[in-house]
């Protein structure tokens, strides 16, 4: 889409905003399910593992092989409900841009770069020559 809304001189501008949302959304992403997982392991473990334990766990659950069988389980069970409030959380995140992608159609939205349309869009003081180059710069 941003592709299609921008001009031609605002594209690179356009394409860097988009790349650097993604990469923002997942930095918002892995911190959230990481604040998830972190106070789970808090209030279900605190009083059954020493601090140091509790501790190690926080930073990597690695330590779990050394647990004894009925903590290690339960070390489990706190990593599977914390994944499962992750993936709650993304839903929650996937109907929000569900509903907000509905508001963005447009009636007469512009034609794709390359298509007749674009070419009719242009008018007739473009060249082909003109309309393949810019179609191969998008």
């Amino acid at each position: 889409m941003a592709s299609v809304q921008s001009g031609q001189t605002d594209l690179a501008v356009a394409q860097g905003i988009v790349a650097q949302a993604r990469v923002f959304g997942g930095s918002i992403g892995i911190a959230l399910c990481s604040i998830i997982l972190n106070a789970r392991v808090t209030r279900d473990l605190s009083g059954q593992m020493d601090p140091a334990d509790l501790d190690a766990i926080h930073h990597s659950p690695r330590i779990a092989p050394w647990l004894p069988s009925q903590l290690r389980l339960k070390v489990k069970m706190v990593y599977v409900e914390a994944f499962t409030d992750d993936i709650k959380l993304v839903m929650g995140v996937i109907v929000i841009g569900i509903i907000t992608s509905c508001f963005t159609h447009q009636r007469h939205p512009p034609p794709m770069p390359g298509t007749s349309a674009a070419k009719e869009a242009l008018g007739a003081e473009h060249s082909e020559m003109e309309l393949d180059e810019f179609a191969h710069r998008v």
